[in-house]
C-alpha cells in the first residue's frame, strides 16, 4: 500500500516532462562560467577559463537542433518567436527584427549562421514580450561586421573576427551604437571603437515583468501615421520616398498621403527601366503609394541588367593583329598621317639628301 498520496506521483511526473521539454541553455547558457563576466572576449584576453566556457558555449549551441531553417531568407521585418533559427549561407539583417518571448522572460532565442554575418547600418534588433538581451545568441561561423549606429541585442559567438563599423575610432566617422549584449571572438580579434557601448543594459523598472490584467495600461491611441518599406531587390540601387532618402526594407514612418518612390543607380552596370510591384503602382519610371492611417505597406522595385552588356574584355575587331596608328596632333581628322605633319616634312628632307647626293656625282663626271 502507498505511504504517500498519488499527488505526489503526479507532481514528480510532471515536474520530470517539464525537464524534458525545456531546453537546458535557457538557464544555463546566460550565465557561462568566467565568460559570463566578460562583455568582449577575443584572442588578447588574458583569462584562459574566460576563452574556454566561450568554447564550450559554441559547442554547445552548434549541437542544438534546428527548429527553423532560415537559409537565403530576409531577416528583415521579421517578428520570431523562442527557437533555434539555423541559417546555412551568409545571412545580412539590414533591417530590424523581433524577439516575441510571448510573456516567458525565460525564452531563448538562438540564431545559427554558418558562414559569415552582417549587420548593416541602423539596423536594430527589438525585444518585445518580455524577451531578455541575455536569452538571444548569435552563433556565426565566419567573420561578424556590425554596421555604424546600430542597436544589437545578444551575445555574438563567433570562430573569426568582429567587428563594428570601421573597426576602430575612425576621425572622418563618428562611429557610434549599442550592442547590449556581448562579443565573443574564439582564437581572434573583437575591434569596437571607444564611442560604441557593449555590455547588458538593465531593465527599466518593470519591463520584464507581467503585469496582472486590472493593472494593464490603457490601448495606445489610433495610429494616425503609416509604415511604408521599399526594397529594391539589386545591390547598388539607393531608394528614395518624395525625394527623401530611405534605407532598403526599413520600416519608416510617414503622414497619410500619397508618395512618389524613385531610386538612383549607383553601380557600374546598366539597368533597364525599373518595375515597381507590392503595394505601389507604376508611373513611368517612378512608382506612386498611397498611404492611409494605420497601414504598414511595401514597395518592391526590381531591375533588370541591359542584355548584350559586356561581360569581358574587349576583343579587337581586325584579324592577324592590329597596326599602329600614327599619334593624333589634334589637327583636323582629315589631315593625312593620322593628323601629323611630322612624316611629310621627314618626307621632304628625305628628297634633299637623295638630291644633293646626285648632284654630287654630276659634279664629279664633270670633273673628270
Amino acid at each position: 500500500m502507498k505511504k504517500y498520496p498519488y499527488l505526489v506521483d503526479f507532481a514528480l511526473v510532471g515536474a520530470l516532462l517539464a525537464l524534458i521539454a525545456a531546453p537546458s541553455f535557457a538557464i544555463t547558457m546566460p550565465s557561462i562560467g568566467a565568460a559570463a563576466g566578460y562583455s568582449i572576449i577575443d584572442s588578447a584576453t588574458p583569462n584562459a577559463q574566460a576563452k574556454a566556457d566561450a568554447q564550450n558555449a559554441y559547442n554547445e549551441i552548434l549541437s542544438m537542433a534546428c527548429s527553423a531553417d532560415m537559409t537565403d531568407q530576409n531577416m528583415n521585418n521579421q517578428r520570431l518567436m523562442a527557437g533555434v533559427y539555423c541559417f546555412s549561407t551568409p545571412t545580412v539583417l539590414n533591417g530590424q527584427v523581433l524577439f516575441d518571448a510571448k510573456g516567458d522572460s525565460y525564452a531563448v532565442f538562438v540564431m545559427k549562421i554558418a558562414s559569415r554575418f552582417d549587420v548593416w547600418p541602423d539596423a536594430e534588433v527589438i525585444l518585445v514580450g518580455g524577451a531578455q538581451p541575455q536569452n538571444v545568441f548569435w552563433l556565426a561561423g565566419g567573420a561578424v561586421t556590425i554596421g555604424t549606429s546600430a542597436h544589437f541585442v545578444g551575445t555574438v559567438i563567433s570562430m573569426n573576427s568582429i567587428v563594428f563599423g570601421y573597426g576602430g575610432n575612425n576621425t572622418v566617422f563618428d562611429e557610434r551604437g549599442i550592442v547590449n549584449g556581448r562579443l565573443w571572438s574564439i582564437g581572434n580579434t573583437v575591434t569596437v571603437p571607444s564611442r560604441v557601448a557593449v555590455g547588458f543594459i538593465p531593465p527599466v523598472g518593470n519591463a520584464y515583468v507581467i503585469q496582472p490584467q486590472s493593472q494593464l495600461p490603457p490601448p495606445p491611441p489610433a495610429p494616425s501615421g503609416a509604415l511604408l518599406s521599399v526594397i529594391v531587390n539589386e545591390p547598388g540601387f539607393v531608394p528614395f520616398v518624395n525625394g527623401k532618402r530611405v534605407a532598403s526594407g526599413m520600416k519608416t514612418t510617414f503622414p497619410t498621403g500619397i508618395y512618389t518612390i524613385s531610386e538612383i543607380n549607383t553601380s557600374a552596370v546598366e539597368y533597364s527601366a525599373p518595375v515597381f510591384s507590392a503595394g505601389c503602382s507604376q508611373n513611368g519610371l517612378t512608382g506612386v503609394i498611397t498611404l492611409n492611417a494605420g497601414d504598414d505597406k511595401v514597395c518592391v522595385i526590381n531591375n533588370t541588367p541591359v542584355s548584350g552588356w559586356p561581360t569581358g574584355p574587349a576583343v579587337a575587331a581586325c584579324s592577324g593583329g592590329c597596326a599602329p596608328t600614327m599619334p593624333n596632333t589634334g589637327r583636323s581628322a582629315d589631315t593625312a598621317f593620322g593628323g601629323s605633319y611630322l612624316p611629310l616634312l621627314n618626307m621632304f628632307g628625305l628628297m634633299l639628301v637623295i638630291g644633293f647626293v646626285w648632284q654630287e656625282k654630276l659634279y664629279g663626271k664633270r670633273l673628270s
